[in-house]
């Protein structure tokens, strides 16, 4: 599928083309630091993971 042709009825459209809504166009991201992905990674399962289920829908 080509990034102006519109999924098929029961396909689902190609994230790596779909830009979303709103004003932002691209992101730049630096540097992952260790330590915040921990954090973010303990909060994620103690207040998130109960309905966002990573890998299921």
């Amino acid at each position: 599928m080509l990034a102006d042709e519109e999924p098929a009825e029961n396909e689902a459209p190609d994230p790596m083309t779909v830009k979303g809504v709103g004003p932002v166009q691209s992101i730049e991201l630096g540097e992952i630091d260790p330590a915040m992905a921990e954090e973010g990674k303990m909060l994620f399962e103690s207040k998130c993971s109960a309905c966002h289920k990573i890998g299921e829908e």
